[in-house]
């Protein structure tokens, strides 16, 4: 992911990246699904999309942090 893009999640309010995490979790179970009948071209778009869900977990996580202290 580039930094740019990156930023651009640091910016989303809480409700869009929990918009967006959803999203990401239903694009996991699909590619789950297409790669059992071996649809999928890109087997690292699995790995790329658990990745992203692990972001805008840690970024959920800090914001929860910095806002308890």
């Amino acid at each position: 992911m580039k930094n740019k893009e990156w930023q651009s999640y640091k910016g989303k309010k809480d409700e869009e990246l929990t918009q967006d995490l959803n999203t990401h979790y239903a694009r996991v179970e699909s590619l789950r699904e297409d790669l059992v009948k071996g649809k999928v071209k890109n087997i690292n778009e699995v790995r790329m999309t658990k990745k992203m869900i692990a972001r805008i977990l840690t970024l959920r996580r800090e914001r929860a942090i910095t806002t308890t202290k």
